[in-house]
């Protein structure tokens, strides 16, 4: 909760520190998301999402009065989702429990829960429409987002044997890029301060796991991860 509170306090001192910009806007958003994973092996397949948050300061810069680039930086917590290893699954991370890693060895069906925390940086072109009244819409295309992966943990499960939140600094690539679009609406409530809300789907272009842990056979894992998501955004922009 205190590291939540310290996030909020920086992200709103960023936001008055800049206001004062010509051409541009600040805000701060939230974000909660829907996320999956999938992969390019056919023996390891998507078995549940994970609920995730984000949030963000934003800047917008006006080069018209329909056309927008937005930047920002922020969070993103429980980014992920659960993986069925049919092969089995030996992490490469050292595990809280002893001699796990020795009954995992002939498993197979093992379930992969990746839950991981970003420092994010949304970048996005926007487009808008003409006012209806104090009403207008939006589209982001295209949207990219790069994250920085601080907090990598995961959930293992399988018959024997069952584990929360392991760190899984060696199991999960500490960086992402994922591309997407989004749209949504804007209203104003005053002169100068806009209510935004909207959806987006984004999916990572880079590996999310890192290719070297073993299956319970103790052949090397060579598949690759990507992470998917579609969430709402709620925003104000000053």
């Amino acid at each position: 909760m205190q590291k939540i509170v310290f996030i909020i306090v920086f992200l709103f001192q960023t936001i008055l520190l800049s206001a004062q910009i010509e051409n541009m806007r600040f805000g701060l958003d939230l974000n909660p998301s829907f996320n999956w994973m999938n992969s390019n092996s056919p023996k390891i397949n998507a078995n549940g999402g994970t609920m995730g948050f984000g949030i963000h300061a934003l800047g917008e810069y006006s080069l018209n009065e329909r056309y927008f680039i937005k930047f920002g930086l922020g969070m993103a917590f429980n980014q992920g989702g659960t993986m069925l290893h049919e092969d089995g699954y030996i992490p490469r991370s050292e595990l809280s429990e002893d001699n796990a890693k020795d009954m995992l060895m002939g498993q197979t069906n093992v379930d992969v829960t990746y839950l991981i925390q970003y420092v994010e940086v949304p970048l996005s072109f926007r487009m808008r429409t003409r006012d209806y009244g104090y009403v207008r819409y939006f589209i982001d295309i295209p949207e990219i987002k790069f994250g920085i992966g601080v907090k990598k943990r995961g959930n293992v499960e399988a018959s024997s044997l069952s584990l929360e939140k392991e760190v899984f600094n060696k199991d999960i690539n500490t960086f992402n890029v994922w591309w997407g679009l989004g749209g949504g609406v804007e209203y104003d409530i005053s002169e100068n301060t806009t209510l935004t809300a909207g959806l987006h789907f984004l999916q990572s272009f880079l590996d999310i796991t890192d290719n070297k842990a073993t299956n319970g056979s103790g052949e090397k894992e060579d598949s690759k991860g990507n992470l998917s998501g579609v969430g709402l955004r709620i925003g104000v922009m000053f």
